[in-house]
């Protein structure tokens, strides 16, 4: 479980720490502050410098850059150093103080790597400029070639897989939800995992806290062709108490499209590292404080370390009854006030959390 992390040179950040880190962590600030970008910091680290997250990062921000036709759109990940320019000194870096290695991002010249450029395809539009490494500890990538705008290049004739494998070996269990939450594919993934580890009834628990008569939850198998430009958001039925009917999950609300996203992941995450963009997102204010105590006891059960993010003061002040309710949750809180003038984030614990609601004291 991290305590802190420290980030350079990422995004906006020259040099940043997350100080103060508890079990459940939710971050506020001002919009564009920087919240997200240590949400992605955290998975960097986390998931030990893994490429894919890199591209992940990249293609849910729409950083991309136009191809020719044959060749298509380029991952553009110029964004992810301080000032947005890539060049022979691009570095940002990601550490903890919990034993896990740090991870560094660089970019180097070609002369400074043994694989050969000239490889490429003359005909392309983008050329290798330069290349990048991704160090955590002792291992490290391939380089992967980058154009002189940042766009990542893979050569044509190198399985991609070289590049960017689809996993690696050892890993603690992460799971991202997006403001969007999960897509079908992924979210289907995790609810087979469930039911392998006959684990279902306690997401339908979970889901009560919306919808109390909800009695399962099933997953359609296949993909439409007709409707695939909307399969992100089908697939998924659900029946209730009394009723042997079951209806489109999407009918019932973005919330419960939203709960099911968030109740699954935390129980694929055990042991492991559950990150939350805008966790309120979809949710009446009224249930976070269900919501919340869900995901602090769930989190404390299964050894999760929680990271979220929140402009709501309902969902700050949700968190903060449940601190009032449950002191072996409140000794697992901590609310962290980001700043992006600071190099060290403001950090509130779970006492402090509900002495600065019964003052309706402003903290985000």
């Amino acid at each position: 479980m991290f305590k802190s992390v420290s980030v350079e040179n990422y995004r906006g950040f020259g040099k940043y720490t997350l100080a103060g880190l508890s079990r459940i962590n939710l971050l506020v600030g001002k919009n564009n502050g920087g919240k997200t970008s240590l949400l992605e910091c955290v998975h960097i680290l986390a998931a030990g410098g893994d490429p894919n997250v890199l591209i992940n990062v990249a293609l849910r921000r729409g950083e991309i850059t136009p191809g020719s036709a044959a060749e298509g759109n380029f991952i553009d990940i110029s964004h992810f150093f301080h000032g947005h320019l890539v060049g022979e000194d691009s570095q940002f870096s990601v550490r903890s103080d919990n034993g896990l290695p740090p991870v560094k991002v660089h970019v180097v010249t070609l002369a400074q790597i043994e694989s050969a450029p000239e490889l490429f395809d003359l005909s392309r539009t983008r050329r290798p400029a330069f290349a990048m490494r991704i160090e955590c500890g002792e291992s490290g990538t391939e380089p992967i070639f980058l154009s002189s705008e940042g766009g990542i290049l893979v050569e044509p004739r190198r399985p991609s897989r070289r590049y960017f494998k689809e996993e690696r070996s050892v890993a603690p269990p992460i799971q991202f939800i997006t403001p969007d939450s999960l897509e079908l594919r992924p979210l289907a993934s995790i609810w087979n995992q469930i039911l392998l580890e006959s684990r279902e009834s306690e997401v339908i628990e979970a889901m009560r806290i919306l919808e109390p008569e909800i009695a399962s939850i099933v997953f359609l198998t296949g993909e439409s062709q007709t409707f695939r430009p909307y399969v992100g958001r089908a697939g998924v039925l659900v029946s209730f108490k009394g009723d042997s009917r079951r209806v489109p999950l999407g009918s019932c609300g973005d919330g419960m499209r939203r709960l099911l996203a968030l109740s699954a992941a935390l129980i694929q995450a055990k042991q492991g590292f559950l990150i939350v963009d805008e966790i309120d997102t979809g949710f009446h204010y009224s249930i976070m404080a269900d919501v919340w105590s869900l995901v602090a006891k769930t989190a404390m059960k299964l050894d999760v370390q929680v990271f979220a993010t929140t402009h709501s003061f309902d969902c700050v002040r949700g968190l903060a009854a449940v601190c009032g309710q449950d002191e072996a949750v409140r000794d697992q809180v901590a609310l962290h006030k980001i700043e992006r003038g600071l190099e060290l984030s403001v950090p509130f614990s779970g006492e402090e959390l509900i002495t600065a609601d019964e003052h309706q004291l402003e903290v985000r």
